[in-house]
């Protein structure tokens, strides 16, 4: 008899919005560390968050630290990103997973190195200057408690989601480009 188990993964996680803006803005905003920092108030501006290496057009290795939540120390996240131009150019998706390069990211000791076992943003051009995101995360948040953590974490996860989706929703839609905004660079050839 073949038994097969799957691995103890995290639950996953799914999100989605419209957005009163152009899918080229929700793209940069949600791709680009430098453009994240002005809206989410997740991730931690004080440490070093950006790009750490760029192997062609469509990936990247990222490095980004989110501030303490819910009574936990910050977190920090390393992930190889594919970037993708949906066809007939309706939208764009962005895909991640965790890597674990400790030689040459080394973790940072007041952060905790959480893994995303996947994750990715769906964005899909909608009729007139709108979008529609669809967010997914698979995340280890290497939090402490067994089955405690786990379930606070599933109640306190839809709350994060919500306030991330509300903050970007405000970034984009109060945009001074929100409609005519186009990608100079978008990294995807």
């Amino acid at each position: 008899m073949l038994s097969i188990q799957e691995p103890d993964l995290p639950d996953r996680y799914k999100a989605i919005c419209q957005i009163n803006a152009s899918a080229e803005l929700v793209f940069k905003s949600l791709y680009d560390l430098r453009e994240r920092v002005k809206w989410d108030s997740s991730i931690d501006k004080t440490k070093n968050n950006r790009v750490v290496a760029s192997f062609d057009s469509s990936y990247t290795l990222s490095y980004y630290a989110t501030t303490p939540q819910f009574g936990t120390s910050g977190r920090e996240f390393v992930n190889l990103r594919q970037l993708m131009q949906l066809e007939n150019n309706s939208g764009f998706l962005i895909v991640g997973h965790a890597v674990d390069l400790p030689e040459h990211i080394p973790g940072d000791k007041s952060l905790v190195r959480a893994h995303n076992y996947g994750n990715g943003e769906l964005i899909q051009r909608g009729e007139g200057n709108t979008c529609q995101l669809t967010y997914f995360v698979q995340v280890d948040l290497k939090l402490p408690g067994g089955w405690l953590a786990k379930t606070v974490m599933r109640n306190v996860m839809g709350g994060s989601l919500s306030k991330m989706f509300g903050e970007l929703k405000a970034y984009c839609e109060s945009h001074p480009n929100s409609s005519s905004f186009s990608l100079i660079s978008s990294g995807l050839d």
